[in-house]
């Protein structure tokens, strides 16, 4: 895509999302999604902590996800960016059973919590702002738009491969101590009705970045790895299926060979940081 022509759709992006924002604006609110139940907000804190904004932009915001909420909006045609890179490694997969998650969607808190004063929270077509996805079970930042064009300019940039994430995690065994490229295919599989990624010579391109923090060691003596990944594709379970195609799977993953411990009941994944700027 020439620079040219980059800039024609940034404008077009941008405004036609001003003129949905400005209509938006201009319709009657609805009613009944401001404020739930107090037991409702205790349980959700009980169950990880509620959702809140980290960081706001006029255009877009960074969200905290705890473990344990949902992110169930639907794929679209801009999920696969010329670059290969999908919207997230983490898509969400319902493949265990963690009891009611209705509760504890995420599209459901912005609809309550945003929705009156941002409109495109309040719209499923465009995934209420959502511009990505993250696991239940991983912890970390959730990039979502406030407005319509903070929207459209958002996807853009995943789309073109521009967006920069780093997860923290820990894993079983003592990786490597040098930083390395994992370029393993990955190809989707089903278990029964499980979906999981595997590593395939016929599978689609995978990248990802490895960097050891520290050398561990648990409780019960066992060998532990700290470890900061980055992703250059984004395929399903991507970080989750390379580092157990290494023999280091993640702590408390048992879908792809870790094993949980007392001390850590859900899978050590948390997505810390996350790199977006949307075109002006």
């Amino acid at each position: 895509m020439t620079d040219g022509a980059l800039d024609m759709g940034v404008a077009a992006l941008r405004a036609y999302g001003d003129f949905l924002d400005a209509g938006a604006h201009q319709r009657p609110a609805e009613e009944g999604l401001q404020g739930k139940a107090v037991a409702a907000r205790v349980l959700r804190e009980v169950l990880g902590g509620e959702p809140h904004v980290l960081v706001s932009h006029p255009l877009m915001c960074a969200l905290w996800k705890p473990a344990g909420w949902t992110v169930s909006v639907g794929a679209d045609h801009l999920d696969i960016g010329a670059s290969g890179y999908q919207v997230e490694e983490d898509q969400e997969q319902d493949n265990e059973a963690v009891g009611d998650t209705s509760k504890r969607m995420l599209e459901r808190w912005l609809v309550e919590q945003h929705g009156l004063r941002h409109p495109v929270a309040g719209d499923e077509s465009v995934q209420h702002g959502l511009l990505h996805r993250l696991d239940r079970g991983t912890s970390g930042i959730v990039a979502c738009a406030m407005t319509y064009a903070g929207y459209f300019l958002g996807k853009l940039e995943f789309y073109l491969g521009r967006v920069k994430k780093c997860y923290i995690c820990m894993c079983h065994g003592h990786t490597p101590p040098s930083s390395r490229l994992l370029d393993v295919p990955l190809k989707v599989v089903y278990e029964g009705r499980v979906k999981r990624s595997a590593a395939s010579p016929d599978g689609v391109r995978a990248e990802t970045e490895v960097h050891l923090v520290g050398h561990l060691v648990g409780p019960a003596g066992e060998a532990l790895s700290l470890v900061e990944v980055r992703l250059r594709t984004g395929r399903l379970h991507q970080i989750r299926s390379h580092l157990s195609s290494q023999g280091f799977p993640l702590l408390g993953d048992v879908q792809y060979g870790g094993r949980s411990r007392p001390w850590c009941r859900r899978v050590f994944l948390h997505a810390g940081r996350f790199g977006l700027r949307p075109a002006e």
